[in-house]
Order: C-alpha cells, then sequence, then structure tokens
C-alpha cells in the first residue's frame, strides 16, 4: 500500500498544470508604449489581450491571442460596450490597463479650457469611465487588477507642463484612494509611472497651449521645453522594459501599489519624498529651468 501512495505522490509531482488564461483590457494600445505592453504580454500563452484602438468598429484579430477592440475613452458608451463585448466573448476579465493618454505642453496661462477639458477628459475621466464598466465584473469574481499608466509627472510637477502634471496627480489621488475601497474585494490597484521613454508621443498627443495673448511671455521657454522633450524622448527608456514590468504585476498575487520604472524616476521620487516642505525641490528646479528662459539655451 505504500508503495502504491509514492507512486500515486510521484506521478502528481512530475504533472505539469498550465496557468488559467488571464482576460486583458489595455487603453490606448494603437501605438506607444500600450502597442508595445498589448504585443507583449499577448506573446504569452496565459493572456489574451484586447487592445483598445479608436480605428476599429468590431473585434479585430490582430495575432494569436492580441484582438482590437474599438475604445474611445472620451465616450461613455464606447467604453461601457468595450467591457460588454469582451464579457460576452470571454466571461470574465482579470486585468484592466488605463493606458490612454495626451500631453499638452504650456503654462496654466497659455492653455484654453478647451484644453484642459481634452486632456483630463482623456488622462482621467477615461481612466474612471473604463473603471466603472469593469468594476462590476470584477467585485462579482472577487478578483482582479486595475493597473493606470501615470508619469513621473504625477508624482512631482514640470516646469511647463502645468495640466499634463495636474492630470496625471488626479489619476494618481484616484488610484490611491481606490486601492483602499477596492481591496475588501480582492481587486488590486497599481500604477505604472515611467519617465521619459522612446514612443511616438510627441507625434501623436501632445499638444502645445495656443490661447490666445497680447503677449506670450513665456515663448522662449516652452519653445526650449518642447526641445527637451523630443530629445529626452529620443534618449529614453526602451518600452520593453515597461512592458515587462506590467507582466510582472499582472503575474504579483499581492503586487506593488506604485511602480517606477527606472532608478532616474526612483531618485526623483525619492527627493520629494525627503523634501516635505518642497523648498529643495522648487529650488532646484529654478536652477534647471533658469537656462531656459534665454535664446541661447542650446540642448
Amino acid at each position: 500500500m505504500r508503495s502504491f501512495i509514492f507512486l500515486i505522490l510521484s506521478f502528481f509531482s512530475t504533472m505539469t498544470f498550465a496557468a488559467p488564461t488571464q482576460v486583458i483590457v489595455i487603453t490606448g494600445a494603437s501605438r506607444g508604449i500600450g502597442k508595445v505592453i498589448a504585443e507583449h504580454l499577448a506573446s504569452k500563452e496565459n493572456y489574451r489581450v484586447y487592445a483598445g484602438y479608436r480605428s476599429v468598429d468590431s473585434i479585430k484579430v490582430l495575432k494569436e491571442r492580441l484582438f482590437a477592440i474599438p475604445i474611445d475613452v472620451q465616450d461613455n458608451s464606447s467604453c461601457q460596450n468595450a467591457i460588454n463585448m469582451v464579457l460576452s466573448r470571454e466571461g470574465h476579465i482579470d486585468v484592466l490597463i488605463n493606458n490612454a493618454g495626451c500631453g499638452i505642453l504650456g503654462p496654466v496661462e497659455t492653455v484654453t479650457m478647451e484644453q484642459v477639458h481634452k486632456i483630463f477628459n482623456t488622462n482621467v475621466y477615461g481612466a474612471i469611465r473604463m473603471i466603472q464598466a469593469v468594476l462590476p465584473n470584477m467585485r462579482a469574481q472577487k478578483s482582479g487588477k486595475i493597473i493606470n499608466v501615470s508619469s513621473v509627472a504625477g508624482l512631482q510637477g514640470l516646469a511647463c507642463w502645468d495640466m499634463y502634471c495636474s492630470s496625471k496627480f488626479a489619476l494618481e489621488g484616484l488610484s490611491e484612494s481606490m486601492a483602499l475601497t477596492l481591496a475588501p474585494f480582492n481587486i488590486h490597484i497599481s500604477m505604472i509611472e515611467p519617465g521619459p521613454v522612446v514612443s511616438d508621443f510627441m507625434d501623436h498627443s501632445t499638444e502645445v497651449g495656443n490661447r490666445n495673448m497680447m503677449s506670450n511671455p513665456y515663448q522662449i521657454l516652452v519653445k526650449n521645453r518642447l526641445n527637451q522633450l523630443c530629445k529626452s524622448l529620443n534618449e529614453g527608456q526602451d518600452p520593453k522594459e515597461v512592458a515587462l514590468l506590467t507582466e510582472e504585476i499582472i503575474q504579483s498575487p499581492t503586487p506593488h501599489f506604485r511602480n517606477l520604472t527606472n532608478e532616474a524616476a526612483k531618485d526623483r521620487v525619492k527627493k520629494k519624498y525627503n523634501d516635505l516642505n518642497f523648498d529643495n525641490i522648487i529650488t532646484e528646479g529654478i536652477i534647471h529651468i533658469t537656462p531656459l528662459w534665454s535664446e541661447d539655451f542650446k540642448n
């Protein structure tokens, strides 16, 4: 009898059990970081990825385990319809990645209220729409992960990025609160906070403040900040590293809430949290930004 039991235990110890397939929905996946994340996750056998596109009318097969799905995060019905479409096919959603975003460069005095509405409608309200649509399913199944793609700009203000920073700060506050509220339902909230990442962000989503002003005193600063941004994106982090970090969050049973993507971003945030009055950060920032007011500033 002991020999028989030993054989049974040995048999089961050698068996491998396939991990259950996880269903993932990601917004803003037609380009940039979102596209890299979607394609990376879909390359894994235990994920089925529904990638949000604004340019498709119905679910379209892109690759094995990767499907394009129409999602316009600025539209309530589009967000709800997308979630309903995935649930009708899969029966459940395990992970929502709110990646869709846009940027506006310019001091607060230079941006129009239409531009302010646009950036908040995408970066904040869009995430809220998707979260509201997916939460009933996640609460019912008592599990889920919501990953919000923020930025270092959501943790520390950056000159000329007034509206972009404020929208990302709002997303951070929303996520911190949700992490507490949804914990009893076994729903984990995580933030991904990249620094500059090599992408086509400037080509498709970044506007410059264009409010009509008699005389714009910020023109030189904005021009040089724009040049600086282009340079930092060209020299930025490989988006594949962000995709790998996203996979780690999904795989972890207890993922970190805050996930900075590189050491430079971590160092910047450490400085902020060690400077409770924010005085040193302001001083350093002024020293850094002063040369950008000069026409002779060179990248």
